[in-house]
């Protein structure tokens, strides 16, 4: 769950800096949107609109949320959230989760860093990928630093964690291959 959490605010931070707020809330549901300090957030029929006051807006990732809804709070006595589903979550729920790849990536970059790269459609640590593939630690940082020199991954340092995390090139190929 907490690499679901922290992929989705990668995943946000990444989106806000390269593509800016519009993208950005666009992305977390249609419709929403922070302009000049005011947050319209989609109601069935109707906006519903706020004015922030310059005390910013904490954005922040469910996993028990459900998938369409966003929830708010935006009260002069608290700060100003917006709590939504966290991307990666239907990942989490799936039950075959370490589904061998196709058999055409296999045949491309071998079978266990293509089970490697699948498995970064979460960013997760190098412990995590070692539990959920039956690998060694050793070997998976061996992988990863394969696939980071090719571009297809990179790491991010997160407290005492490095999580790796596919790049667009890394999605790329998945994508090419029929992963999502």
């Amino acid at each position: 769950m907490v690499a679901i959490l922290e992929g989705d605010m990668l995943y946000r931070a990444r989106q806000l800096a390269l593509y800016g707020s519009k993208t950005l809330f666009a992305d977390i549901q249609p419709g929403l949107s922070l302009e000049d300090g005011e947050i319209k957030i989609p109601k069935k029929d109707k906006h519903f609109e706020a004015v922030l006051h310059g005390s910013g807006l904490q954005l922040v990732p469910a996993i028990f949320s459900g998938f369409c809804n966003i929830h708010w709070q935006i009260n002069e006595m608290w700060h100003p959230m917006i709590i939504y589903g966290a991307r990666g979550v239907g990942a989490w729920r799936q039950t075959n989760e370490n589904e061998p790849p196709d058999q055409s990536l296999e045949l491309t970059m071998g079978s266990a860093r293509a089970r490697v790269l699948v498995s970064l459609l979460t960013p997760l640590n190098t412990g995590e990928i070692a539990n959920s593939l039956d690998l060694s630690a050793g070997a998976i940082s061996q992988h990863l630093d394969h696939l980071n020199q090719a571009g297809l991954v990179e790491p991010h340092r997160s407290g005492k964690r490095v999580y790796y995390h596919l790049t667009s090139r890394g999605t790329q190929l998945l994508t090419l291959f029929g992963y999502n």
